[in-house]
């Protein structure tokens, strides 16, 4: 396993009105989209953008979970919670 660590989150979807059609999505660490911390440029669909911008969330439900189910527990409602939200912000919720 790498010890390369990704930006940390969270990560934030922005619509860039200059772009081409058809990529007219980025990604950053900074909520404003100051392009000194961009982790991705021209992502072709809002969708996608929504994805790449949840994955730090995702991975994170995704390790808190994996810890729960190691130690034969069960999840709290909160952490629950911390699941959904990640989802759906990968599905849909705020940019």
């Amino acid at each position: 396993m790498s010890d390369v660590k990704p930006t940390a989150g969270p990560w934030y979807a922005h619509h860039d009105r200059e772009a081409g059609p058809g990529w007219d999505y980025f990604i950053t660490a900074e909520p404003l989209g100051h392009m000194a911390n961009e982790i991705a440029r021209e992502v072709s669909s809002e969708a996608n953008a929504r994805l790449i911008a949840a994955a730090p969330d995702l991975l994170a439900a995704c390790k808190m979970m994996q810890m729960i189910y190691a130690n034969d527990e069960t999840p709290t409602q909160a952490q629950s919670e911390q699941c959904t939200a990640a989802i759906s912000r990968a599905e849909g919720g705020r940019l």
